[in-house]
């Protein structure tokens, strides 16, 4: 057994920031605390630019910068969700758990909200079209998006 007495005590440990990359394995990018930290800080600024989105980004035809990197990070985070799906083995097995049903839930609603962005553009490339249907259109996309919300507040 191990005494903690000052003849086996090393001090604290002290890296410098080459040491720590250095470590294999991914070092401290594997620290557990750090993994929390980073993902946590990620996490915060998706549900913050989505509150952007929806609470200061007018519904449009054209969308803003804002929405196109949000179109785009929530895009990647559903190919992120379909590579585990893929690693699952089967879409029953994937959606055993809680949250993945959860994700699948948000990516539908968002899915629906850029379907429903589109088609109203589509719908202005026709002049025949009445306006209300197209600004219907991008309305029941914003409460997709709202809905989507929602869930990924979770």
């Amino acid at each position: 057994s191990f005494e903690a007495d000052e003849q086996h005590y090393l001090g604290p440990v002290e890296l410098s920031v080459a040491e720590v990359a250095a470590l294999p394995e991914g070092g401290f990018w594997q620290v557990p605390r750090v993994k929390f930290v980073v993902r946590a800080a990620i996490d915060i600024s998706y549900l913050l630019l989505f509150a952007h989105v929806l609470l200061w980004c007018p519904p449009d035809l054209w969308c803003s910068p804002a929405e196109s990197v949000f179109y785009s990070w929530t895009a990647t985070n559903a190919l992120e969700e379909y590579l585990q799906y893929l690693s699952a083995g089967s879409l029953k097995e994937h959606l055993r758990g809680f949250w993945n049903v959860v994700d699948a839930l948000k990516y539908a609603l968002l899915l629906f909200a850029v379907a429903a962005h589109a088609i109203a553009l589509a719908l202005w490339l026709f002049p025949l079209v009445p306006r209300a249907m197209l600004y219907a259109t991008l309305a029941n996309g914003r409460i997709s998006l709202s809905l989507g919300a929602l869930v990924a507040c979770l």
